[in-house]
Formats: structure tokens, sequence, C-alpha cells
């Protein structure tokens, strides 16, 4: 759906708000054509509360996440899929319901083995940190990290997302128990490997179905290097078809 793509490049550039309207408008289309628990709502659903939660608005995330986990059990065709069960244990985990998000962390992680995601499985150890540090429980957030890094094993770039969200985790229960010696150099390493990633995204090109080699579908995207406009040029010239 085009509106979906819109409402994704207003989220890839920062404009919560504006998603925010769109998502509501393809929510309301869903409505109107009663196939709110069908796939393709739950996921524009799931994205309109990660969208929330980007907002800094995680009750509103929890809300839709909720009822996503409710129609996702709904459809009875499979079980639970972990990126729904994920996404609701971080928005607990938001609202400060420790004990629940807890509970949601370990139950998402016993169903994630099914599938050996180890992303997944990464993120719902440091979950699982996250919600023990609030509690009060440093030795179970050392152990959870320590888990997060042995899934992710010793070959994984440092400069990869969820590199960075496995080091800053670390750093914060350091800074936590004080340690500052410790916490400084995995900051510093986290904010250099931020820094070399590029802002690049694969773009996607198609002739407009009522108008061939008149007008051409670009999906809003940023570009950040010389060659990157020099294929989008080439690839243009391509598609309307010119040398």
């Amino acid at each position: 759906m085009y509106l979906e793509r819109v409402a994704a490049a207003h989220r890839a550039l920062g404009q919560n708000a504006q998603a925010l309207q769109v998502y509501a408008q393809v929510m309301r289309i869903h409505a109107s054509l009663r196939r709110e628990d069908g796939d393709d709502a739950i996921t524009d659903r799931n994205n309109m509360a990660v969208t929330y939660q980007m907002a800094g608005m995680p009750r509103n995330a929890l809300e839709l996440m909720e009822k996503n986990v409710a129609f996702d059990a709904k459809l009875g065709t499979h079980a639970p899929h972990p990126t729904l069960l994920l996404n609701r244990a971080h928005a607990l985990d938001d609202v400060g319901r420790y004990h629940e998000a807890l509970a949601a962390y370990r139950a998402g992680l016993e169903l994630n083995a099914r599938t050996d995601d180890r992303y997944a499985e990464v993120r719902y150890y440091l979950g699982l940190a996250d919600v023990s540090r609030h509690l009060g429980d440093p030795a179970a957030a050392a152990r959870y990290l320590e888990e997060a890094g042995t899934a992710l094993g010793p070959t994984e770039p440092a400069d990869t997302l969820v590199s960075i969200q496995l080091a800053l985790a670390r750093a914060q229960l350091a800074l936590q128990l004080g340690h500052l010696d410790e916490a400084r150099p995995l900051l510093a390493r986290a904010a250099i490997a931020r820094r070399s990633q590029t802002t690049a995204i694969e773009v996607q090109f198609a002739e407009w179905p009522c108008a061939s080699n008149r007008l051409v579908r670009i999906s809003a995207q940023i570009y950040n290097a010389e060659e990157q406009y020099a294929r989008l040029a080439s690839v243009l010239r391509r598609v309307l078809g010119r040398t």
C-alpha cells in the first residue's frame, strides 16, 4: 500500500507525528474493510506502535501491541510471532511494568528458540538485562548480557545496530555499578561504531503502471555518498530508456 510507504518514509526521517497521522489513516482503511485482524493490519499496527515508542509515547505503543498479540492469537494459524512478543515486552518495559516485562521477555525467548533467530535472541537477552537493572538485580543483568554476547558471537561487526546496543547495555550496567573506567571505553566504542554507519538505504525503482517510460516512482531515501547518486542516476537513465 502506498500510504504504508509514506508512513515509513516519515518515520525514517524522524517525522513521527506525520508518520502516526498516516498510520492512523491506514488503520481506518483496514477497519472500513473489516480486516483489522488480518496479517497486513497486524504488520501496520506493529509499525505504528514502534513509531509511538520512537515518539516517546510508550502507553500508546503498549495498547497497540496488546491488540496485535490478541489478534495474532485469534488467527490460530501459528504460534505467536516472536517479533510481536518482543515488541510487547519492550512496551511493558518502557511503561515501568517490569515484572510483566520480565515474564514477557522470558516467554518470547523460549518461543524464539524454535525459530533460531539469533538477533531476536540477543534482543530478548538485552531486554531481560534492562529489566533486571531496573529491578535492582545487576548480577542477573550481567548474566543476561553475557548470554547476549554469546548469542551474538565473536564475528559480529562492531558497527551493526545490535552490537552497538549490546555495548551501550554493558555501559549502562557499568555506570549503575559505579564502574566508570569500564563504561568509558564501551561508550566510546559505541559512538565510533555509530559514526561509521552510513545513512544509505537500498532504493526501489518501478515504472508507473499507467504511464510506462514516463514517470518513475522512487521511495524516499537518504543518500550521502557520490557513488550512490551515480547509481541512482544510472538506474533512472535505464528505466527511462536513455543513455
